[in-house]
């Protein structure tokens, strides 16, 4: 009897026990579920992807469209912070390179009479990545470089002459560039080219004359050829002639592009625009086209004679 009673109680002790195992694993199975399967971070499933826009503006030609960016937030720390404000960065470029550059007070020479022009200051918001695209295209240039040949830079949210909207313009003997601020800092990734190159170029060509051959250029185009107008102006853009992206047919006979065959000096403003800016893209197509190897070859030359090396 004892030895049964004995066994007995270990049989039901065994079964508590067992009991107090199934049931911690139920709760456990309670509190700690199985994870799920990991996602990709995608745009449809993700909250943290933002997608900008491309907007669109009329520039010098107003047909000029930034290309889009995406961007995905991060929780990280970035190694080399953003400057605390853009007045800041802006106090850092006017030192680099002994340019003034301004948001509000836009002036326009007073000889420009009724030409003068309309624009709206950039907002407060955007003025930092302003200065950022900026801070890449001063970047191409030796600091000395943009010291002795620009004053100020006036960065607009919209520029416009006679009712005709402009991605920018310069005043030559003052040494002052305007420029949209969608049109700064092209890193190569655009389908079109920088407007800040393109209106840089006009003052270097007004300030050096005698250092520019502009009957070896214009002996280069074809004998039946003849730019659409003498000088730049508002008739370019009203023109409609404004594509800024080539194809072999403007190749062929030595210009990049539709708009630069209005003017010599919008010819030699998009020559700039890729030599300074996408000078991959441009030996590319220097090695199909002879034409435009030697006016690309014309442009570098007159660049390293004035004091920059393309």
């Amino acid at each position: 009897m004892k030895i049964r009673l004995s066994s007995f109680i270990k049989l039901t002790v065994f079964l508590i026990l067992l009991l107090f195992v199934i049931s911690c694993q139920q709760i456990s199975n309670l509190i700690l579920p199985e994870p799920p399967a990991t996602r990709a971070i995608t745009k449809e499933s993700s909250n943290m992807w933002t997608e900008t826009p491309s907007p669109t503006i009329t520039a010098i030609p107003p047909t000029f469209t930034p290309t889009p960016t995406q961007t995905i937030e991060s929780t990280t720390t970035p190694t080399s912070p953003r400057p605390r404000s853009w007045e800041e960065l802006r106090r850092e470029l006017e030192v680099d390179y002994g340019v003034e550059i301004i948001f509000d007070e836009v002036q326009f020479p007073i000889e420009w009479g009724l030409y003068a022009g309309t624009y709206d200051i950039v907002p407060t918001e955007y003025r930092l990545v302003a200065l950022e695209d900026l801070s890449i295209d001063l970047g191409k240039y030796d600091p000395d470089f943009i010291r002795a040949n620009l004053d100020r830079i006036y960065i607009v949210d919209y520029l416009a002459f006679l009712g005709y909207e402009y991605g920018g313009t310069i005043h030559f003997e003052l040494l002052w560039l305007y420029i949209h601020r969608l049109w700064l800092g092209d890193d190569s990734s655009w389908a079109d080219a920088s407007g800040f190159h393109h209106e840089f170029s006009s003052i270097l060509m007004y300030t050096y004359p005698h250092v520019f051959s502009q009957t070896e250029w214009i002996a280069l185009n074809p004998s039946d050829f003849q730019y659409w107008r003498d000088q730049s102006g508002w008739e370019n853009i009203a023109s409609g002639r404004i594509g800024l992206i080539g194809d072999e047919e403007d190749y062929s006979i030595g210009f990049l592009c539709e708009y630069g065959q209005l003017t010599f000096e919008e010819d030699i403003n998009t020559y700039a625009q890729y030599l300074i800016a996408k000078p991959e893209l441009l030996e590319e197509i220097m090695l199909q086209y002879p034409i435009v190897e030697q006016k690309a070859l014309l442009l570098e030359g007159f660049y390293s004679q004035i004091g920059h090396m393309p």
